[in-house]
């Protein structure tokens, strides 16, 4: 990432990693109602209007609370626009979790195993470094081995798991709270992991 663009390109898939505008929001809403309506990565039940979508991303304004795309025109990936987005979302109201934020990531289902979610992420990470957060938390709805690779790949723990908690699809779904601490030292053997 470039200190102070927001950009980071990736030359070989020609897709570049930057902050969300206000054009970008019915490409990304579009990536999510996908999921809204196929999985229970998400626990919305109806797909999202405009409207709501609108507000979401006004409550994303805050410098603290980013929202990343990755942009792939001229890659031509998923018809060449959106391929995902990325923000950090208020973990929790009360001030003493002003250090901490839930981590999300949704991608067009055509950039799904490309490497995409992986820089897309990784942005996502370091922009939460450099806002000087101290831990990031994701939820996933197991099984979802994608997620769960991606998340382990860049350093998360499953640290918990909360049973039956979402009702979608006419069934009781599990989350599984993983977690990244920004600014420790890597433990033993996660160096050469490459975590």
């Amino acid at each position: 990432m470039q200190h102070g663009s927001g950009v980071l390109d990736d030359a070989s898939a020609g897709v570049a990693v930057r902050d969300a505008r206000r054009e970008d929001l019915p490409q990304l809403l579009a990536i999510y109602n996908h999921w809204v309506l196929t999985s229970p990565a998400t626990f919305d039940l109806e797909p999202l209007a405009s409207e709501a979508w609108e507000r979401w991303f006004e409550s994303h304004r805050d410098p603290g609370r980013p929202v990343l795309v990755a942009d792939g025109r001229g890659s031509g990936d998923a018809g060449g626009g959106l391929l995902g987005g990325a923000w950090l979302s208020a973990w929790r109201v009360r001030p003493g979790f002003a250090h901490t934020a839930e981590s999300s990531i949704y991608l067009h289902p055509d950039a799904r195993e490309q490497g995409v979610g992986r820089m897309l992420y990784a942005a996502l990470i370091e922009r939460a470094r450099s806002l000087a957060l101290h831990t990031l938390i994701a939820v996933i709805t197991p099984p979802n081995p994608g997620s769960t690779a991606l998340h382990r790949g860049l350093g998360y723990e499953r640290v918990g798991l909360t049973r039956e908690v979402g009702w979608k699809f006419e069934r009781w779904h599990d989350s599984e709270i993983w977690q990244l601490i920004l600014d420790r030292e890597p433990r033993p053997g996660e160096r050469e992991a490459g975590r």
